[in-house]
C-alpha cells in the first residue's frame, strides 16, 4: 500500500513539474501539424526523453498561448518549398508567419481560407499574388527579393490588407519590379503602403497614413502625376518617394493640403520658375541627392514656405548662398556648395532651432548665438573659431573624440576645449522653480549630470535652465553639478543661507587670503570681501574656498580685523588676524554687532539718527547728529546730499561733523560704520536764513483784521477775524461749530449745522530703508478712554507690539485764542478748535535703520442739503517744504477745514525736521501721513483742528446771507517725521516742555 502511494506522488510530481517547467502540452492537431511542418523543413523534432515529446513551443521557431500556436518563423535547413495545406492544419488562425529562404506555392497567399493575420517573406522566390488575398490576411511584408515577383500587383487582389510593405537591402537589383496597378472599385484600408516598383499608382479608393515608393530602373515617370490627386484623403499622409535612376521633376507642388510629410530622394531636374509651397501646408519637405540642376541661379528653387512647416532639408544640391529667414524650426543645407560667413542665428528666423550645414564652404566665425540650437552639425567647413559656449564642452585632448566635436572637425581652428574656459555657474530659486544661470551653463544635448536627482531640468538656451522638483520630492539645499570633459564640479545651493567660514588663511609677507567654508559661489563678480580697510580683490571663488588679495601689506601688529565677505546678496562679517590660521567661531545668529569669531563673542554696533541739528543753508559749518552709534565706529562717514561732513566728534550718542558743501533744502542723510549703513531720505533740511516771510493776503492789515508773524508767515488775526488770512468775519449770528469726542472710539467731530468732520487716528506704520512697510498696526477704533480732566481734555491710550509699546491720544478743546509754543515754533491757534498731542513710547524696531509713519484721517460728512449744499474740494498746495507752517484745506458746504502741519517733531526730548504728505484722497475724505524719525523712546506729535464758516455761507437760503465757517488743522508734530526742516532747540525755560503720562499734561502757553 505504501509502495503505491510512492509511485502515485512520483507520478504526479513528474507531471506536476512538467506543467509548469514546460507549459501546457500542444492539442494534438496543432502538434501533428507544426511536427511536419518542421519535418518538411528539415529541423530535428526528436522527442524529449524527459517529456515524452518535442517542445515545439520552447524553441525559437514557435510561439504558442496555452495549447495552441501562434506564430510561427520557418528558417528551413534547405531550400524547401511550401503550400497553403502545410498550414490550413491548425485549429486557429495563425498571427504570424515567417518564410526564410523558401519556395512559395503559387496558392500559398491566395487559396481560402487564409491562414495568417500576417505573411512576410524573407529571401524568398516564386511569390504569386495574381488571385484575391483571403480576407483573414491583413499584412504582407516582404523583404529581399531574390527574382521578379512573378506577378503585377492589382489593387483587387489585395481588398483587405491594412499593410503591404517591401524592402531592399540592395535596391539596385538586376531584375524588374513590379508595377503596382490601382483596379480598386471599392474602399481598401490599406493604411501603410511601401513598395519598390516601376510606376506611382493612383490613390483612388485609399487613404493611407504612410506612403513609401522606390521607383526602379524603367520607371513610368508619367505615372508621378497620381501625387496630385489626393484630394480624398481625409488625414494627413507621410510621402516619402525615392528614385534609383534617372530624375524626376518635383512632382508635389499641385497637390492639395492633405500632405503632412514629403521625402523625395532623387535627382530633380532644373525647374523654369519658383516653386510656390503655399498651398501645401506641409510640417516637413526633406529632399536629398537633388542635383546641382534643381536650383534658381543656384539658390533654392522655393517660395513661399507654408507657415506649418517644421522641418526642411535640401541635400547634394548646387546653391552657393546661405539662404535666410525661412524661418523653419529644423534646416538642413547638407553638402551643397555655400560660401561665405554665416552670421547670427536670428537671420535665420527666430524659430529656428536645427540647423545642419555640414560639406559646405563656408567660413569666418561661427557666431555665439548658433549655441541656442538644439542640434547642428558644422563639419567639413572653413569656419574660422567657434565660441566657447560650444568649446569649452570639448575635450581637452586635442586627439580624443567626442559626439559634439565631431559636429564642429575639419574646419579651420583647433577643436578642443580652450584653456581660458571659465564656467560659471548660479543658482536661484523663484517661485518655486530653480533657474540654473551664467555665460555657458550647458548645450541642448550636452549639459551635466545633477545630484540628487530629484529635479527635471529644461534647457531654455545655453545661458540658463528651468528646474522644477519631481513629484513627490522637495527642492534639496545643495545641489552638484558635473560636466563631461569639464574638470570642475560645482556644488551650489538652493537656500538663502549666509556664507559660512571655517578658518581663514595668509602668510608673512604675503598679500594672499584664503577663506575655507561653505555656501560660496562660482562668480567672481558677486563675490566681495573686505578686510579691515582693504577691498580684497578676487582671485578665485567655488563652493568651499575664495581666494583674494589686498594691495598693501598689513602691519603685523593688527589683530581682530572686521571682515566682511558678501555672496551675492548674503553677507557674513567675522574678524581676521593677518598672517596666521584664524579658526573661526561664529556668534549666535542673534548678534546686531561685531562678531568676534576668534572667540564667538558679539559686540553691538547696531546705531540709529534720532535727530539733527543742522546748519543754515548757503553756509558751512557743524552738524550735529543725535541718536545711539555705540562703542565701535570702524569706517565711519557721514555723507550729506552727496557731500562728505567731516566728523569731528563722536561718542555713543552724539557725532559732530563739518559740513563744507554750500547747499539748501531737504538733503539725504548716510551715516555708515562698521559696514552698516543708516540712511534717511527726509531728515536733514538746511535751516532757512533769518529773513521775512510773507502772510497770505498780508493779513488783510490794511483793514486792521490782523497782523503778520514774518518769522513764520502766520496771520495773528483780531478778535472779530479768523482764517488763514483773516479774512473771516466772526461776529453776528453766523452758524456755531460744536465740537465732540467719541469716548467709545477716541474720534474727534467739529460740526457746523449740516456739516461734520470727524478726525481719527488710524495706523502706525514701520518702514525699511527702502520705504517698504515692515509691519503695520490699525489704531482705528481701538483706543481706550483713561481720562477726563476739566470736561475738555480727554485721554485715550491703546498698546501693541504685545503691550510693549504704547501709544497715547490726548484730545484738547480749546475755548479760548491761545499762543502757544512747540518744538521751538511759536504760533496762535483761536477759540473753537480741537487740538491733538501723541505719543508713540518704547516701540520696538525690527531694525535700527526702520522709522515710523503715523496717519490720520479726515472725513467730511452732510446731515441735509440746502443752497449750501457744495461738493468737497481738497487742496493740497499749502504742503511745501520750505515753510514752517503748511496747510491741507478741505471745503465741503461752504465749510472750510484747514489742516496746518508744523515742520517739527520731538524725537526722544529733541526738535528735528520731519515731512508730511497726503497718501490719498477722494470726495469725502483725506489721509495724512506724518513721516518719523528713528524714536528710541518716545514721538510726540501735536496737531490742532478748526471749522469756520466761509464768505460763501448763507444762513437763511432765502436771505442770501454769507457766513464764514473755517476748519482748520494744525498739527504740531513731535517725534513723528512730517516736514524735513530739523531743529536742535532742546526745550528749556519759557519753551514748551511736553511730558505725557496717562494721569497728567503739562502745557506752557503764553
Amino acid at each position: 500500500m505504501i509502495n503505491n502511494c510512492l509511485i502515485f506522488l512520483f507520478f504526479f510530481s513528474l507531471l506536476h513539474y512538467n506543467y509548469f517547467t514546460y507549459g501546457e502540452i500542444l492539442n494534438n492537431q496543432d502538434y501533428n501539424c507544426i511536427n511536419d511542418i518542421f519535418i518538411k523543413s528539415g529541423i530535428s523534432t526528436q522527442n524529449d526523453t524527459t517529456l515524452g515529446y518535442f517542445d515545439f513551443c520552447s524553441t525559437n521557431h514557435i510561439q504558442c498561448s496555452g495549447n495552441i500556436v501562434t506564430s510561427i518563423s520557418i528558417i528551413p535547413q534547405s531550400y524547401n518549398s511550401f503550400n497553403h495545406t502545410d498550414f490550413s492544419c491548425f485549429t486557429n488562425l495563425l498571427y504570424n508567419v515567417d518564410f526564410n529562404e523558401s519556395i512559395i506555392f503559387s496558392d500559398l497567399i491566395t487559396a481560402w481560407p487564409g491562414f495568417s493575420y500576417r505573411l512576410q517573406f524573407f529571401s524568398c522566390s516564386n511569390i504569386y499574388i495574381d488571385q484575391p488575398v483571403p480576407l483573414q490576411t491583413k499584412e504582407i511584408h516582404m523583404s529581399n527579393l531574390v527574382e521578379e515577383l512573378k506577378s503585377n500587383i492589382y489593387f483587387s487582389n489585395i481588398p483587405s490588407l491594412n499593410s503591404f510593405t517591401m524592402f531592399m537591402t540592395n535596391p539596385y537589383v538586376p531584375f524588374n519590379y513590379p508595377y503596382f496597378i490601382n483596379n480598386a472599385a471599392s474602399y481598401i484600408p490599406l493604411n501603410q503602403l511601401i513598395i519598390y516598383s516601376l510606376n506611382v499608382p493612383s490613390f483612388n479608393f485609399l487613404n493611407p497614413s504612410k506612403i513609401q515608393i522606390t521607383l526602379g530602373r524603367g520607371f513610368e515617370n508619367s505615372s508621378l502625376s497620381s501625387f496630385n490627386d489626393v484630394s480624398h484623403f481625409n488625414s494627413s499622409c507621410d510621402i516619402s518617394l525615392r528614385v534609383l535612376e534617372g530624375s524626376i521633376s518635383f512632382p508635389f507642388f499641385k497637390a492639395n493640403n492633405l500632405l503632412k510629410s514629403v521625402t523625395i530622394q532623387s535627382y530633380i531636374d532644373k525647374p523654369l520658375n519658383l516653386i510656390d509651397l503655399g498651398d501645401l501646408k506641409l510640417t516637413s519637405l526633406k529632399m536629398t541627392n537633388v542635383s546641382n540642376l534643381f536650383n534658381i541661379n543656384n539658390e533654392i528653387p522655393f517660395t513661399n514656405f507654408p507657415s506649418t512647416i517644421q522641418e526642411f532639408y535640401f541635400s547634394e544640391g548646387a546653391i552657393n548662398s546661405i539662404p535666410k529667414n525661412i524661418n523653419i524650426e529644423s534646416i538642413s543645407l547638407i553638402n551643397n556648395s555655400m560660401s561665405g560667413t554665416i552670421g547670427k542665428l536670428s537671420e535665420f528666423g527666430s524659430n529656428v532651432k536645427n540647423l545642419f550645414v555640414s560639406m559646405n564652404k563656408l567660413n569666418g566665425p561661427i557666431d555665439e548665438s548658433f549655441c541656442g540650437l538644439q542640434n547642428y552639425d558644422f563639419s567639413n567647413n572653413s569656419f574660422t573659431s567657434v565660441p566657447k559656449c560650444f568649446s569649452c564642452f570639448f575635450p581637452k585632448d586635442p586627439n580624443y573624440s567626442s559626439e559634439l566635436k565631431s559636429k564642429f572637425i575639419i574646419n579651420q581652428f583647433d577643436a578642443s576645449q580652450p584653456i581660458d574656459c571659465n564656467i560659471v555657474l548660479n543658482l536661484v530659486l523663484e517661485n518655486g522653480s530653480l533657474k540654473l544661470f551664467g555665460d555657458y551653463v550647458g548645450l541642448y544635448r550636452y549639459g551635466f549630470i545633477a545630484q540628487p536627482d530629484t529635479i527635471d531640468w529644461i534647457w531654455k538656451n545655453y545661458t540658463y535652465y528651468i528646474g522644477t522638483p519631481k513629484s513627490g520630492t522637495t527642492i534639496p539645499d545643495l545641489i552638484s553639478f558635473k560636466y563631461d570633459f569639464y574638470d570642475t564640479n560645482f556644488t551650489l545651493f538652493t537656500s538663502s543661507t549666509s556664507p559660512k567660514i571655517k578658518t581663514v588663511e595668509s602668510v608673512s609677507s604675503s598679500t594672499t587670503f584664503t577663506f575655507n567654508g561653505e555656501y560660496f559661489i562660482y562668480n567672481t563678480s558677486e563675490t566681495n570681501v573686505k578686510i579691515g580697510n582693504q577691498i580684497c580683490n578676487i582671485v578665485s571663488t567655488e563652493f568651499s574656498k575664495i581666494v583674494c588679495t589686498v594691495d598693501e601689506l598689513f602691519d603685523s601688529s593688527l589683530k581682530d580685523l572686521v571682515t566682511i565677505i558678501q555672496v551675492g546678496n548674503l553677507k557674513r562679517q567675522i574678524t581676521v588676524t593677518p598672517y596666521t590660521i584664524n579658526t573661526v567661531i561664529q556668534c549666535d545668529n542673534g548678534c546686531d554687532g561685531i562678531c568676534y569669531t576668534t572667540n564667538g563673542t558679539c559686540a553691538s554696533i547696531a546705531f540709529y539718527v534720532s535727530s539733527v541739528v543742522p546748519i543754515q543753508e548757503n553756509t558751512e559749518g557743524t552738524v550735529q547728529l543725535y541718536g545711539s552709534f555705540g562703542q565701535i565706529h570702524n569706517d565711519l562717514s557721514i555723507i550729506i546730499g552727496g557731500s562728505i561732513c567731516y566728523e569731528t566728534y563722536i561718542d555713543n550718542a552724539l557725532i559732530n561733523c563739518t559740513l563744507k558743501a554750500v547747499g539748501s533744502g531737504i538733503k539725504l542723510l548716510n551715516v555708515t560704520q562698521n559696514g552698516n549703513s543708516w540712511i534717511s531720505k527726509s531728515m536733514f533740511s538746511y535751516l532757512p536764513p533769518n529773513k521775512i516771510i510773507n502772510c497770505p493776503n498780508n493779513c488783510f492789515s490794511n483793514k486792521n483784521q490782523g497782523v503778520c508773524n514774518t518769522s513764520l508767515g502766520q496771520c495773528e488775526c483780531f478778535q472779530e477775524y479768523s482764517g488763514i488770512d483773516c479774512s473771516l468775519y466772526r461776529s453776528g449770528n453766523h452758524p456755531q461749530t460744536t465740537r465732540d469726542v467719541d469716548q467709545n472710539t477716541g474720534k474727534s467731530t467739529l460740526s457746523n449745522k449740516e456739516t461734520n468732520y470727524e478726525i481719527d487716528i488710524i495706523q502706525l506704520l514701520e518702514v525699511d530703508i527702502n520705504d517698504r512697510i515692515v509691519n503695520s498696526y490699525p489704531l482705528e477704533n481701538n483706543w481706550k478712554l483713561k481720562n477726563i480732566t476739566m470736561g475738555s481734555t480727554f485721554f485715550f491710550s491703546q498698546s501693541i507690539q504685545n503691550s510693549n509699546c504704547e501709544l497715547i491720544s490726548i484730545i484738547d478743546q480749546i475755548d479760548s485764542d491761545q499762543r502757544i509754543s512747540f518744538a521751538g515754533v511759536d504760533f496762535y491757534i483761536q477759540s473753537g478748535a480741537i487740538k491733538l498731542t501723541i505719543s508713540i513710547s518704547n516701540y520696538t524696531y525690527s531694525s535700527s535703520l526702520n522709522t515710523l509713519k503715523l496717519q490720520m484721517k479726515t472725513i467730511a460728512n452732510q446731515k441735509a442739503t440746502n443752497c449750501n449744499t457744495k461738493s468737497t474740494d481738497i487742496d493740497t498746495s499749502g504742503l511745501v517744504t520750505n515753510s514752517t507752517l503748511n496747510y491741507v484745506t478741505i471745503k465741503k458746504n461752504n465749510k472750510v477745514l484747514v489742516g496746518r502741519f508744523i515742520n517739527r517733531v520731538l524725537s526722544d526730548g529733541r526738535s528735528t525736521f520731519i515731512t508730511s504728505n497726503v497718501v490719498s484722497s477722494d470726495k469725502e475724505s483725506l489721509v495724512l501721513q506724518v513721516n518719523l524719525p528713528h524714536c528710541a523712546s518716545e514721538c510726540i506729535i501735536d496737531p490742532d483742528f478748526s471749522l469756520l464758516v466761509s464768505p460763501d455761507y448763507t444762513d437763511n437760503c432765502s436771505s442770501k446771507r454769507k457766513w464764514v465757517i473755517p476748519v482748520a488743522v494744525v498739527v504740531s508734530v513731535v517725534g513723528v517725521a512730517f516736514l524735513i526742516v530739523a531743529s536742535a532747540i532742546i526745550y528749556r525755560k519759557n519753551q514748551i516742555a511736553i511730558k505725557i503720562k496717562l494721569s497728567t499734561i503739562r502745557l506752557s502757553r503764553k
